[in-house]
């Protein structure tokens, strides 16, 4: 908690205690008996309920004095609550900036954002005083995800090729927490990659052998392929590949004569370990009562089919009467293939002679159901376009198991068990392409492969497209291929190779959209904002937002927008795939009039700047500049505009990343006016948030935007707005210089509704400046202290506190 920029200490162990668990338990009710347990255990005193009381009391006190006023303790009977937003108590930040880092976009942003939610660690949680057990598992669960983001952040940094920079750190963490398996792999790649490779392996066999005298466990395979890749780069004692030895399920074997229509295993499979277990459980579970059928769903090239077919060869020897297998093509452009054609099919493979092959649908799912009654077979839909194609190929009996994929939601009518497949993660992706690439350039390449592997979004597609190039032309290396996918007008030219065509994939999910659906597609895509949601859909197309919010759900159901959050305040929010995004300004260019993209640009601008206008109010910020607005305003209702009016930091807090790319985009995209308006208006929740580095940033673009426009209104007010932020930073120099050339400038602009800067005056009742005796560079410094986010109605100055925000004089 913090008072006027400075901490506040509570001199009480109580105090402490019963703050923590209530900020640890923010939102929730906690009891006066379990105070009582967590401060005395099974012993309390016989005034215990009064001491909490007490301590209540002495702590809500203390919450009044603390600065932004976001955080309110509450009684209620014999419960206590305490109210707060995620940003006000550092535990929930955490968790939230660690699911933002996942959700980031690129690796640097990623590693920024980690490095933010670390840094809210000053020490064990409740600083270790747990003395209640069932408050350590509480303390537990948080510990556990400081060192899961440690770990995510450390394989950004490996991807990155900043291993020599981690190795030490890690070294320390990886000794420091053992029975964290990941850090072991993490640490061995590390110590390889800078030539220590010989410290790994002994790192290695120290950690094994603990493994084994503490749990009686064996290292995860992911973790003994780690240790025989760096064996045999370092040309020790040679290791042989030992296959893994899988028990065959107890009954009936396999027959020579059982239909095996499946197609090849995947000889470079590489990651979904949790896919494949989840999948196999799902198949082969004992205590099913009907046939089991799982469906696998994901945009094209997310490597559904490659997952299906793997699947199916580990568990085929729990279906020894046999695999069927058909393509459906219910995916690509051909017409999606007749189940009656399917099933004549099957029926053959299963000894039906051609001439008793029975000529209706009904008639020959009807026999294909009663041949598979007893016996244990699984089947294989793959590209899968309906509900309706699937149903007359699922078998009713008890022993036999489905795997069905394809892009649309698919299983509903049989109770299905669902996966939806998301790319592949870094590490998985990088493995990948060196697996498909056949060779060391991808190992001896590390950051250039882990560039290329986020060129192409971690698609699985994109990635076999990348390393079957590089397996065919030997002499390229793979910073020459990245160096040919830098630019992103053309990176999707590069990412075909024979039958392997993203933009080919990505075709056949676009054509059976809606006209609506597609046109919404083109226009995010073109926008390019880190998300979208049905406000900002509903701006760009000009319609209400209900229907904004149906055409993005169809585009989530056809795998072409990703839902990156859900939030009971603000709903749902959207995002593009990084080479459907590419696809869509594609489609955008060739289809779209540059009028029309023109316009809808503005109409999301301006919903943004909507929003941020009732953010700003409502921190009671009404000193903005009342200049004739330029740039476009959008309406915007719902759940946003209320959560923006009535909880702006909230709104703000949820909002920030996403503001700076509009800020950013709107100044790319030739809307300088949307830009600086849009800065000008968010200002003061940065001020209020102290996030004076990145308000910075953004004052920075936007005054260069202002400037590339000779737009002398933007560059007045946004030089205004630096000046308030160079106070703020204790750069009084620059806060001096910025004043001067804001009063210039607003000194030569017309009709903005203000008496001039130039011409404003001492505030009344003060002394002139010519008259303060202080130094000439310090010469306003007492104007700045009072400058708070804009001049207003003709006078200068408003009083404000740097940690509470502007309040009127």
């Amino acid at each position: 908690m913090w008072h006027r920029g400075r901490p506040i200490r509570l001199a009480r162990r109580q105090q402490r205690l019963i703050l923590g668990i209530l900020a640890l338990r923010a939102n929730e009710s906690v009891s006066t008996s379990q105070l009582i347990d967590l401060l005395w255990g099974d012993a309390p005193p016989r005034q215990a309920r009064a001491v909490v009381q007490t301590r209540i009391s002495e702590l809500r006190a203390v919450l009044n004095t603390a600065d932004g006023g976001l955080v309110h303790l509450h009684t209620r009977g014999g419960e206590y609550r305490l109210e707060s937003p995620p940003s006000a108590v550092d535990a929930q930040h955490f968790l939230a900036l660690s699911q933002a880092a996942r959700e980031e976009p690129d690796a640097a942003s990623a590693v920024r954002t980690l490095g933010r939610a670390l840094d809210l660690w000053r020490g064990p949680v409740l600083g270790g005083d747990v003395p209640d057990e069932s408050y350590a598992t509480v303390c537990q669960r948080l510990e556990s995800a400081r060192l899961t983001a440690v770990e995510e952040l450390f394989d950004l940094e490996l991807d990155q090729g900043n291993q020599r920079g981690i190795v030490d750190e890690l070294l320390a963490t990886a000794q420091a927490n053992p029975s964290r398996e990941r850090l072991v792999r993490q640490l061995m790649l590390a110590l390889s990659r800078v030539g220590r490779s010989a410290e790994a392996l002994s790192h290695y066999e120290r950690w094994r052998r603990w493994l084994a005298d503490e749990f009686g466990a064996d290292p995860q395979p992911e973790t003994q392929r780690v240790h025989l890749s760096i064996l045999r780069e370092g040309h020790e004692n040679p290791v042989e590949e030992v296959a893994a030895s899988v028990d065959g399920p107890v009954g009936r074997q396999p027959h020579a004569d059982v239909s095996r229509l499946l197609p090849p295993d995947i000889s470079d499979f590489t990651g979904r370990t949790v896919e494949v277990e989840r999948m196999r459980r799902l198949l082969t579970a004992p205590t099913r009562t009907g046939v089991a059928v799982v469906t696998v769903v994901g945009s094209g090239g997310v490597g559904k089919s490659a997952l299906s077919v793997h699947v199916a060869h580990t568990v085929q020897e729990s279906f020894p009467d046999g695999q069927m297998y058909a393509d459906l093509h219910g995916c690509d452009h051909r017409d999606p293939v007749d189940p009656a054609e399917v099933l004549g099919r099957f029926l053959r493979a299963l000894g039906v002679a051609g001439t008793a092959v029975p000529d209706t649908v009904e008639e020959r799912a009807d026999l294909y159901r009663n041949l598979l009654a007893e016996r244990r077979v699984l089947v294989v839909l793959d590209n899968a376009a309906t509900d309706e194609q699937i149903i007359p190929l699922v078998p009713a009996g008890r022993q036999c198991a489905v795997i069905v994929n394809g892009r649309a939601h698919l299983g509903s009518t049989f109770g299905a068990s669902t996966l939806r497949l998301a790319a592949l993660d870094p590490a998985s992706a990088g493995e990948l392409l060196a697996r498909v690439t056949g060779d060391q350039r991808v190992h001896a390449e590390p950051a250039a492969a882990a560039e290329l592997s986020r060129q192409c979004g971690f698609l699985p597609l994109a990635l076999r497209v990348l390393g079957a190039r590089l397996a065919a032309k030997p002499h390229w290396s793979v910073e020459k291929l990245r160096g040919m996918l830098r630019d992103e007008s053309r990176r999707l030219d590069q990412l075909s190779y024979r039958e392997w065509d993203v933009r080919a994939s990505l075709a056949a999910s676009y054509v059976g959209l809606s006209e609506d659906a597609r046109r919404l597609l083109r226009l995010t895509g073109h926008l390019d904002l880190a998300h979208t949601d049905p406000g900002i859909a509903a701006a760009s197309l000009d319609v209400s937002p209900g229907e904004g919010e149906a055409l993005l759900e169809q585009l989530f159901d056809a795998h072409l927008v990703e839902a990156v959050r859900a939030e009971p305040m603000v709903g749902a929010r959207f995002r593009l795939h990084h080479l459907v995004r590419l696809y869509a300004r594609e489609r955008a260019t060739a289809e779209d009039d540059p009028a029309e993209l023109t316009a809808a640009r503005s109409r999301g601008f301006g919903a943004w700047l909507t929003l941020a206008e009732l953010a700003r109010r409502a921190v009671g910020d009404d000193t903005s500049m009342r200049h004739r607005a330029v740039a476009e305003r959008y309406p915007v209702g719902g759940e946003p505009a209320r959560l923006a009016r009535t909880a702006p930091l909230t709104w703000f807090d949820g909002e920030r990343a996403a503001l700076a790319v509009v800020a950013r985009r709107a100044a790319g995209k030739g809307h300088p006016a949307a830009c600086w308006e849009l800065v000008d208006a968010v200002s003061p929740l940065f001020r209020l948030r102290r996030s004076l580095t990145e308000w910075h940033e953004l004052l920075l673009v936007a005054l260069a935007s202002a400037r590339s426009a000779g737009d002398r209104l933007g560059e007045a007010t946004i030089l205004h707005r630096l000046a308030a932020c160079s106070r703020d930073r204790q750069d009084f120099t620059r806060a001096e210089r910025y004043v001067e050339e804001s009063q210039a400038l607003f000194a030569t602009v017309e009709d903005h509704g203000l008496p001039y800067l130039a011409r404003t005056g001492p505030v009344p009742g003060e002394t002139p400046r010519a008259a303060t005796p202080t130094p000439a560079h310090r010469f306003r410094l007492d104007d700045l202290g009072r400058i708070a986010a804009g001049p207003r109605a003709g006078l200068l100055l408003v009083e404000d506190d740097p940690d509470t925000g502007p309040a009127r004089r």
